[in-house]
């Protein structure tokens, strides 16, 4: 048995034969003399069945994967479309799946044999790219490592946009880890921050073989090194990784290191018990966020420590020691550019995801980020051409909001604008101890924005003249005892201006449920008693009790012997015998009768001259067997069929 009659072995494809001795050919062979060609040799018959025109496109020998086609599948692997999209792409260009050229395992042999290339050469490419960027830019910034047996562990690298984002926004630098980014499984480290529109830049870039302290001591000087004047960032924040930490402490020693606090409270529920966890981590949170200073914080944290079996937890001891780099309260008096956790770095690293996977080669890695940096960037482009052919819309008169359009981004003006509104939202209470020089400040702020307001027109200056002489005679009038009643001619100010009604409540599809009529809001809002029972809830129509003495009372008129008496229903000349098979059921005409479930009982149905008798065969449903049947039903005894 030859190799491939084998059985296969593990890993082994389990492809049938394809080879089956078939000697049809046609040999052409080129002559001699001259530039013609001959044919030589021409076998017709074959030993298998041919192929149906259907079939033909899945034969070997008519497929293969054109040069046009390798380029589009090389701009769909680099747009981080899957195979089998790729093929369905292809698919409808082409008109269907025959028309192709090829079929999905093609593609997928050709992307193959594409990987194949780079083995042993993907670091040598990776570097060969950085040196032609920095051919292009001087400004364009890498460094890389080897081990000792020469192999690729390390690099790092910054374009000139990055590095001049730095110059900008290098205040607080956010720096995290993440994983599955390339076929080698190094870790890609970025050094990320926020513009002065609220989005991400990216600074500098990272690929690490290993997570050890000497391995990011290498990646931090290397940072530092490459921004512009060797500037340190002010605040970094990372997670609670102790080879970072240490790193850190070693190549940025004035720097702030703060731990990220959306981390730590995600670990919560690890680290508490479930009953403690549940009971206790809202009131943490509040503690963690809320306080104002750090004796605050202490006081508060000491005192749930204390009060709970919490202060067993070792954890949350060991939290306690380094508060001051994860808790607001300490840190206040640093600019962190609105930023407590590492969540900006994580959102990069989901935007990133999006383009690179677990499969890429150094090379496709480094291609796929630049794409999706060149993206992030055109986010920051249309934010400022928004800003430069957009006017901001104001929301007071102030000199102060006016000078910051100009000086402020859309998205940091909305944020100082919601500022401004708010800090005029004071109110002014009395107090024990009066606070003179406050009050004062308070209103003097309060009058100078109602002066800036009022002086834009010459209406509005006339009207405030006017006003504020009647103001100074109310504050008068205080000051003598009198009483001012703002709500008179508040109310009045309010009617007079008046013109539209509040609408009527209406029932629509979306209500959820029927609106109540006039009298059920009565009785629901008051306290009104029904004249039955003495109770209040419902009235004398719908009162229980009542209902249970009518059903008591004529309880005694149902019979035990159907012939006997009957129960006169609603109507009297209707009978209503139920559930029991001794009663009977007189509906709707007298005429009739249903005597059920027992077969003893008659029933005269839609015609009275037939009786059903069921499901005893003694009695007819055609009137037969000399059965004499009554319109009478209180003449009729269906046991022994004869009149009383």
């Amino acid at each position: 048995m030859s190799r491939k009659d084998a059985v296969p072995r593990d890993g082994e494809r389990n492809r049938g034969h394809v080879r089956c001795g078939c000697h049809a050919r046609l040999s052409v062979v080129k002559q001699q003399t001259g530039e013609g060609w001959v044919i030589s040799t021409f076998v017709e018959e074959h030993n298998h069945p041919l192929a149906t025109p259907s079939r033909v496109h899945l034969l070997r020998s008519h497929r293969g994967v054109s040069k046009t086609k390798k380029a589009l599948v090389q701009q769909f692997s680099e747009a981080n479309i899957p195979t089998c999209q790729q093929v369905r792409l292809l698919e409808i260009d082409a008109g269907g799946p025959s028309s192709i050229g090829c079929v999905e395992k093609d593609i997928r042999n050709y992307q193959r044999d594409v990987r194949q290339e780079m083995l042993g050469h993907d670091a040598e490419t990776l570097i060969e790219h950085f040196t032609f960027e920095k051919e292009k830019n001087p400004n364009f910034v890498f460094d890389y490592e080897t081990d000792d047996e020469n192999k690729f562990v390390r690099c790092f690298w910054a374009d000139c946009e990055s590095r001049r984002s730095y110059a900008y926004f290098g205040d607080v630098v956010v720096f995290d880890t993440t994983y599955n980014t390339n076929k080698y499984s190094m870790v890609f480290g970025p050094f990320v921050g926020v513009n002065h529109h609220g989005q991400t830049v990216i600074f500098g870039c990272g690929l690490l073989s290993d997570e050890t302290t000497e391995s990011f001591v290498w990646l931090f000087t290397k940072f530092i090194e490459a921004m512009p004047n060797h500037t340190a960032p002010g605040v970094i924040i990372t997670d609670q990784d102790a080879a970072i930490a240490r790193a850190i402490s070693i190549v940025l020693p004035s720097t702030l290191h703060r731990f990220c606090m959306w981390h730590i409270l995600n670990k919560f529920s690890e680290k508490m018990n479930v009953v403690l966890y549940n009971d206790q981590y809202h009131r943490l949170v509040n503690i963690i966020k809320k306080s104002e200073s750090p004796a605050e914080f202490e006081q508060q944290w000491i005192e749930v420590m204390e009060t709970t079996e919490l202060g067993n937890n070792e954890w949350l001891s060991s939290l306690f020691e380094i508060r001051s780099r994860w808790v607001p309260a300490y840190v206040k008096h640093v600019f962190a550019a609105g930023m407590s956790s590492s969540q900006r770095s994580e959102s990069g690293h989901s935007f990133l995801k999006k383009y690179v996977d677990r499969k890429n080669s150094l090379t496709d890695f480094i291609a796929r980020f630049n794409r999706a940096l060149v993206h992030q960037r055109h986010e920051e482009l249309a934010a400022n051409h928004i800003d430069l052919t957009q006017t901001p819309k104001v929301t007071t008169a102030l000199m102060m909001e006016n000078q910051m359009v100009q000086i402020y981004t859309k998205k940091i003006l909305l944020l100082f604008q919601n500022e401004l509104v708010q800090s005029n939202f004071y109110i002014c209470s009395k107090r024990s101890s009066f606070d003179e020089a406050k009050v004062h400040s308070m209103l003097s702020h309060a009058a100078s924005d109602l002066v800036d307001e009022g002086s834009l027109t010459d209406a509005r200056s006339s009207f405030l003249l006017s006003e504020f002489q009647s103001l100074r005679i109310r504050v008068k009038d205080i000051d003598t005892g009198g009483e001012v009643d703002m709500s008179r001619n508040r109310k009045k100010s309010v009617e007079e201006t008046r013109v539209v009604c509040d609408p009527n409540p209406v029932r629509a599809k979306g209500c959820g449920k029927r609106l109540k009529s006039g009298k059920e809001k009565a009785l629901s809002q008051s306290n009104r008693q029904c004249r039955a029972c003495g109770t209040s809830g419902h009235d004398r129509r719908t009162c229980p009790a009542l209902q249970n003495s009518l059903d008591n009372t004529n309880q005694p008129q149902y019979s035990q012997d159907p012939s006997d008496q009957q129960y006169q229903a609603p109507d009297p000349q209707y009978a209503y015998h139920a559930p029991d098979s001794q009663y009977a059921y007189h509906a709707p005409d007298s005429q009739y009768s249903y005597h059920a479930p027992d077969p003893q009982y008659a029933y005269h149905a839609t015609d009275p001259q037939y009786a059903y008798h069921a499901p005893d065969p003694q009695y007819s449903i055609t009137g037969s067997n000399n059965a004499s049947y009554s319109l009478d039903p209180r003449e009729y005894d269906a046991r022994y069929n004869t009149r009383h």
